[in-house]
């Protein structure tokens, strides 16, 4: 009977085999991720129908549909011009950039959001019905919002509460389950997010600097903004799913960080506009804080 009890792991080595599987699989599905950006891109969807757009992106959010702005912004923009698609979830896919999201469409892989959305637009001839000068307008905003405004307000939410946020990316794949191991994983993984930063040139600004960019960033939309319904008048465009996407993704998290709180506190029409951006092409969703 000693023997046999002698056989048995206890409680702690249990623990520890689980811990360790989890974080071997975590962490190979970080590198293949990584690494993936070497290698020609792989056509996913053998089986494809024309004119279908399979949207490869990260899993659904229990707080909104993705927690990434660029997904989302994409989802979005073929919510907002009636384009079929088929979203396709996925932790580890990349594409030969090296990143999430990218489409297939008739069998041509295409990645990079902004690229995508100028591939789409020419492919199924897309009139924005803008005048030169709102072309221009949409411009600028989209590299200020996808740039400046992304970088200052993604680095405060991963940063001021990291565990949290990685408890986040955990419940994409695993569910809440492992939400213990945010923990574990947090300090490990700040590493290269604040080494990125870091070379991006955000993590080397003080707090104040940063909320200084990011006011200035969010006067410039709300300015134009104005009270008018969207950008451009009674009818949304591109550069209302951009802002929509990006504030969504700092705004609909579990917790409390800088950007979020700048949002609530001095935008409140940006912060109109997100949530009325939100029902219209995601009233499916509860958009929860």
């Amino acid at each position: 009977m000693s023997c046999f009890c002698d056989c048995i792991p206890s409680i702690g080595q249990v623990i520890f085999t689980l811990v360790t599987f989890y974080l071997l699989k975590f962490a190979y599905c970080y590198y293949k991720a990584s690494c993936c950006s070497k290698q020609a891109p792989k056509l996913h969807k053998q089986d494809w129908k024309k004119d279908i757009v399979y949207l490869y992106q990260f899993p659904r959010s229990s707080n909104l549909p993705n927690l990434s702005p660029f997904c989302l912004k994409l989802e979005a923009f073929l919510r907002l011009h009636e384009i079929k698609y088929e979203p396709m979830f996925t932790f580890s896919g990349r594409s030969e950039k090296g990143k999430l999201p990218f489409i297939e469409l008739n069998g041509e892989h295409i990645a990079d959001s902004q690229l995508i959305i100028l591939h789409l637009k020419k492919y199924f001839n897309i009139q924005d019905k803008l005048t030169n000068e709102q072309k221009a307008i949409e411009r600028a905003f989209d590299r200020l919002i996808d740039s400046s405004f992304f970088n200052a307000a993604n680095w405060l939410k991963v940063r001021d509460n990291f565990p949290e946020f990685v408890g986040s990316i955990l419940s994409l794949q695993f569910g809440k389950s492992l939400d213990f191991l945010k923990y574990v994983l947090a300090p490990f993984l700040m590493i290269k997010i604040k080494n990125r930063y870091e070379t991006e040139g955000t993590a080397k600004h003080s707090d104040e600097e940063i909320m200084t960019i990011l006011r200035n960033d969010l006067q410039a939309i709300e300015t134009y903004l104005g009270d008018k319904e969207y950008f451009f008048g009674d009818q949304p465009s591109q550069i209302d799913i951009e802002v929509f996407a990006h504030v969504a993704a700092i705004y609909y998290v579990p917790y409390h960080h800088l950007s979020k709180e700048l949002v609530e506190s001095e935008f409140p029409k940006i912060l109109k506009h997100t949530q009325k951006v939100a029902k219209k092409f995601f009233s499916e969703f509860k958009f929860d804080l």
